[in-house]
C-alpha cells in the first residue's frame, strides 16, 4: 500500500515504538488503558525495503516513564527515502 501512495523521489519520517526482543511486533497494554504496538528493528527495515525504501538515519529516542515505577519506552525515528 505504502509503493502506490508514493512518487519516484519520496522522503518519508516515521517514529516506532522499538523492541528488539521479538521477531516482527507485540501488542503491548499500557496503564492508561490503549493497546501500543512495538516493533523490531529487522521488522521495520524489512517492511522498509520491501516497498522499495532505503533507511537514510535511524535514531532511538528515550522516552522517561512519568512517574519513578513507570517503564521507560524507545523510539526509533527513522529517516527513509525513495529515488534518493
Amino acid at each position: 500500500m505504502i509503493s502506490r501512495c508514493v512518487n519516484t523521489s519520496t522522503l518519508a519520517l516515521m517514529c516506532f515504538l522499538e523492541n528488539n526482543n521479538v521477531k516482527g511486533f507485540v501488542e503491548m497494554d499500557t496503564p492508561w488503558g490503549v493497546s501500543i504496538f512495538a516493533h523490531s528493528h529487522s521488522y521495520v527495515s524489512t517492511i522498509l525495503r520491501e516497498h522499495g525504501f532505503e533507511t537514510l538515519k535511524r535514531q532511538r529516542v528515550l522516552m522517561r516513564g512519568e512517574t519513578e515505577g513507570q517503564d521507560d519506552m524507545v523510539f526509533a525515528v527513522y529517516v527513509a527515502g525513495k529515488g534518493y
